[in-house]
């Protein structure tokens, strides 16, 4: 039962930043064919596989694997941080 907790919550998380991120791009750019290739793209590409870090064949290249992943979050991050709303933006969704 707790597994069954685990594995939705982890879901619930997923889907909910996947879904602010959607929105935002959407709010930002005002394509819809561009948010759906973004999720196409989501879906086909899946989580990350880590039970590769558990399997011996990979041992050797677990640091790659760890490094690979990490610059792919910080890239994420930083790509996204080009994306924050201009003040002017904000102001015409208030108004």
């Amino acid at each position: 039962m707790g597994r069954l907790v685990v594995m939705t919550m982890f879901q619930f998380t997923y889907t909910t930043l996947f879904g602010a991120y959607a929105a935002y791009a959407y709010i930002r750019t005002a394509s819809l064919p561009a948010i759906i290739v973004c999720h196409a793209f989501c879906n086909y590409m899946g989580l990350p596989n880590l039970a590769v870090f558990q399997q011996q064949m990979y041992r050797n290249y677990r640091w790659i694997l760890v490094i690979a992943y990490g610059a792919g979050i910080i890239g994420f991050i930083l790509g996204f941080s080009t994306l924050l709303p201009d003040s002017d933006l904000l102001q015409d969704l208030v108004v």
